[in-house]
């Protein structure tokens, strides 16, 4: 981190702290202001949870926020969302997805799970024959997943396969899932 590059990030971090006391802000509101302040993914572009900076000045936010008695479980809490999900919505989405889906993601009020084994091929990406067709203005998902990582916990699902994209995932007819359409999704 340059010196330049760690005073911004300190005095943003600084920025948060004074509008959101960690010890005393609720986690959910605290993970929004901090991805409001491009302090969520510091790489990220500014606007959608970044300050545009590098990969390596975030974990000096984490070991800030957690010093003063803040939360950072929501990267565990939707590891599966934070961790991979984030990463193909900055490279592949819209600016329209990336607003619409980074911060729930990052509050954690929707969390995902991961789809990618298929009965014949199980975890060999090469094999995968799950596809997303365009139908109208929706997709229709066809194929078979056979495990299906944290989905009792899951509001969305991040899948593998061809042609598939990102916020047209889950029930072929819904882009969210819930407790009374999961059964129907694990018997697709």
């Amino acid at each position: 981190m340059t010196d330049t590059d760690y005073r911004r990030v300190d005095d943003v971090v600084d920025e948060l702290f004074a509008r959101h006391p960690p010890q005393s802000t609720e986690p959910e509101e605290f993970w929004g202001a901090q991805y409001d302040l491009g302090l969520a993914w510091v790489w990220h572009e500014e606007g959608f949870g970044g300050l545009g900076l590098s990969r390596k000045d975030q974990p000096h936010i984490n070991w800030r926020i957690e010093e003063a008695g803040g939360s950072t479980e929501n990267r565990l809490r939707n590891l599966l969302g934070i961790a991979m999900g984030a990463g193909v919505l900055t490279t592949h989405g819209t600016d329209a997805q990336k607003q619409r889906w980074l911060r729930p993601m990052f509050t954690n009020q929707e969390i995902w799970c991961q789809m990618f084994s298929e009965p014949g091929a199980g975890s060999d990406l090469a094999g995968l024959s799950m596809r997303a067709e365009p139908d109208g203005d929706e997709w229709v998902v066809n194929g078979q997943k056979v495990f299906i990582s944290r989905v009792k916990q899951s509001d969305l699902m991040d899948h593998f396969g061809p042609r598939l994209q990102v916020g047209h995932v889950g029930h072929p007819h819904r882009s969210r899932i819930s407790q009374t359409s999961r059964a129907d999704l694990l018997r697709c």
